[in-house]
C-alpha cells in the first residue's frame, strides 16, 4: 500500500478494526457486527470497490463481500481465518478466557474473545458466501502454520461454482 505504484492509481482505505490501536471503540466483536459497523465507509467510498484482508481481516472481507455484494466488487482474502473447522478456539485462549484475562492488554484479549467465536462467526458465514455471487480470490501458504492450508479447500467446498474463487 505504501509503493507509489499503488497510491497513486489506486484510491486505497486502511482500516483499524475494532477495538484495536487508536479505535475508541471498546470490547469484542462478531464478524457481522464489525461489517455493520464498516457499513458507512462501505456506502460512501465503494461504488463499487475491491476489499482485501489479511488473516482474521481475511474472514471479515469476506463477511463484507456477503454483507455488501452490491458495493463489493470483488474479495482477496490473505492467509485468512475462513474455514471454520480449522478456526477452533486453542488450549490458551480458553486458558485466557478466565479471569487472567485481566493480566494481558484490552487488545489481546479482544482478539482472544474474538478467536473464542470465530468458529460460529464462519459457519454463519458460509452460509452467506453459498449465495453471494460476489468474486472470491484467495492467497494461501502451503505451509502456514496458523492458517491451516486446507483452509480454502474447505470453504470452496461449501461455495456453489468454487471454480470461480481461485487460490493465488
Amino acid at each position: 500500500m505504501v509503493h507509489p505504484e499503488i497510491y497513486t492509481n489506486y484510491f486505497i482505505i486502511a482500516i483499524d478494526r475494532i477495538p484495536y490501536h487508536k479505535t475508541t471503540i471498546k470490547g469484542s466483536y462478531t464478524l457481522a457486527e464489525q461489517s455493520d459497523y464498516l457499513k458507512s465507509i462501505v456506502n460512501q467510498y465503494c461504488s463499487p470497490c475491491v476489499v482485501a484482508g489479511h488473516s482474521y481481516g481475511g474472514a471479515l472481507a469476506l463477511q463484507l463481500g456477503a454483507d455488501y455484494p452490491n458495493q463489493v466488487a470483488a474479495v482477496l482474502s490473505i492467509a485468512g481465518t475462513e474455514a471454520a473447522p480449522y478456526q477452533r478456539p486453542k488450549w490458551y485462549n480458553r486458558i485466557l478466557n478466565t479471569p487472567l484475562q485481566y493480566l494481558i492488554a484490552p487488545f489481546f484479549r479482544a482478539s482472544n474473545n474474538e478467536m473464542l467465536r470465530l468458529s460460529d462467526d464462519l459457519y454463519a458465514l458460509e452460509k452467506q458466501l453459498a449465495e453471494t455471487k460476489v468474486p472470491l480470490f484467495f492467497i494461501q501458504g502451503g505451509a502456514d502454520v496458523l492458517v491451516a492450508p486446507k483452509s480454502v479447500a474447505y470453504l470452496q467446498s461449501k461455495i456453489p461454482d468454487a471454480e470461480k474463487c481461485p487460490i493465488l
